[in-house]
């Protein structure tokens, strides 16, 4: 394994500017902080902080709460959502199955109860919910839980490839290398530091997607169907039927 990439990955974080960690989300649709921060965390997953808060707020707008979000249709998931989202099935197959995988354990849509766990059992628990990502697990623990944790999606994993801040036998555009890659940062930045980091890397890696001619090129080719489907979206508001919004789902 090489010994320069714990080297490059400081350099990087040095070179990086500060920048705050992620404020907790709000609280609109559960008292929950914790399943707040995973459905947050499951919508920033690939897409970074902009445009995933963005999808997060369509999605809080068409929705009653996150028991409606369990129980959600892939075609029902797909009017609240962007169209321009290249992991939209796996982030909802993902999301659904984690929910409901709370639901069949606790009852409830509540991971309140990690709160009082060790956090090593408390990320146990994340780990093992079906359907559960590394980034989102992470995540989670590190802004939820305050559990050391640096959490790695493919756009991260990329961006610290071409650094050459991982080492070289990780594939970054292998889902399956993010859990090693994610390790391996954990163990090269310290408890103490985590927050600091992931929230320097993950401003970093916004910066640099914003900037990117494909996704420059993407968002102006997106935005008359976004434009369309907004109206689209109107005009169901507007119409004699009831919005799914008012057809809330009772809990069981």
């Amino acid at each position: 394994m090489s010994t320069e990439a714990p080297k490059r990955l400081q350099n990087l974080l040095k070179r990086l500017p500060a920048s705050a960690p992620p404020a907790p989300p709000a609280l609109t649709h559960t008292n929950d902080p914790l399943i707040a921060e995973l459905v947050r965390s499951f919508f920033l997953w690939e897409r970074g902080s902009r445009s995933g808060e963005q999808a997060l707020a369509e999605a809080h707008s068409q929705l009653a709460d996150y028991n409606e979000l369990r129980v959600c249709l892939a075609h029902e998931f797909d009017r609240i959502t962007p169209t321009d989202d290249p992991h939209g099935s796996s982030r909802f197959l993902r999301l659904r199955s984690v929910l409901n995988d709370v639901f069949r354990r606790e009852h409830e849509v509540s991971l309140a109860h990690l709160v009082s766990l060790p956090k090593r059992d408390a990320r146990a628990y994340l780990d093992s919910l079906e359907g559960m990502h590394p980034f989102v697990c992470g995540r989670v623990c590190l802004l939820g839980l305050g559990a050391h944790a640096m959490p790695v999606d493919s756009r991260l994993c990329v961006r610290l490839a071409a650094e050459r801040a991982l080492p070289e036998e990780l594939d970054p555009s292998s889902p399956a290398s993010h859990a090693d890659a994610s390790s391996w940062l954990e163990h090269h930045v310290l408890a103490e530091d985590s927050k600091d980091a992931y929230a320097r890397l993950e401003q970093w890696a916004d910066a640099q997607q914003e900037a990117s001619p494909a996704r420059r090129a993407r968002a102006a080719a997106g935005s008359g169907k976004s434009g369309a489907k907004q109206q689209a979206r109107s005009g169901r508001r507007g119409s004699a039927e009831p919005t799914r919004t008012s057809r809330k789902r009772s809990a069981g």
